[in-house]
């Protein structure tokens, strides 16, 4: 497992908020990293960082993770009131490997604690959105080729009361902005791409971030 944390990062986005993807559901938000400095977990620890952005690959597959402030970029530091978003994407690096997912990539993402917002205290806050329905057919979608990356911003407030992404709907659970203070994000999951129906690649991966609302 390969660990690497960004220190200096920025990603440009052409439109913020909701879901989007490289793949299937293209939404017309797309991001571009330029990398500057990279740094490794040395203990091999959960990535747990004060920086923006981190990165891990693991398996030919590049996981990235990161909170953006209002116009985009990528921040741990909040003003009160603001808008921010969590950022994720992952990204088949092998042009050999014929993987795919399934349309219960984001619901499973969300159930595992992508989004969910947790005080210094370990008072759980909570997430912006919650899976609701969807069809309940399994449906592959290609990660590989011109659709060998998936991307996800969620905005912790969106204007959308629901909102659809791999054929299954999201609402909208209208928080409040977050109260000045320290707070961390984070999920641990276990990817599992498929090379054919019934067979998978299982890569577990965990993030965690601090961050803070001034």
């Amino acid at each position: 497992m390969k660990k690497k944390v960004l220190k200096t990062v920025a990603i440009l986005l052409l439109a913020a908020g909701g879901f989007s993807s490289c793949g299937k559901d293209n939404n017309s938000v797309g991001a571009k990293e330029a990398i500057e400095a990279k740094g490794k977990d040395e203990g091999g620890n959960v990535p747990y960082s004060e920086n923006p952005v981190i990165i891990d690959t693991v398996n030919s597959i590049e996981f990235i993770f990161s909170l953006l402030n209002k116009d985009g970029e990528p921040s741990t530091t909040f003003n009160e009131g603001e808008n921010f978003s969590f950022y994720f994407k992952c990204t088949n690096l092998n042009v050999n490997n014929e993987l795919r997912y399934t349309n219960s990539f984001l619901s499973d993402l969300l159930y595992d604690g992508f989004c969910r917002i947790i005080s210094q205290q370990n008072d759980t806050i909570g997430y912006p959105c919650t899976s609701g329905f969807g069809t309940d057919n399994m449906v592959y979608y290609p990660f590989y080729g011109e659709n060998n990356s998936y991307e996800i911003i969620i905005s912790w407030n969106d204007s959308r009361e629901r909102w659809i992404a791999l054929s299954k709907y999201y609402e909208n659970l209208r928080r409040d902005n977050l109260l000045k203070g320290k707070y961390y994000t984070g999920f641990t999951h276990v990817f599992r791409f498929s090379p054919e129906p019934e067979k998978y690649t299982a890569i577990p991966v965990s993030f965690k971030i601090n961050f803070e609302i001034k």
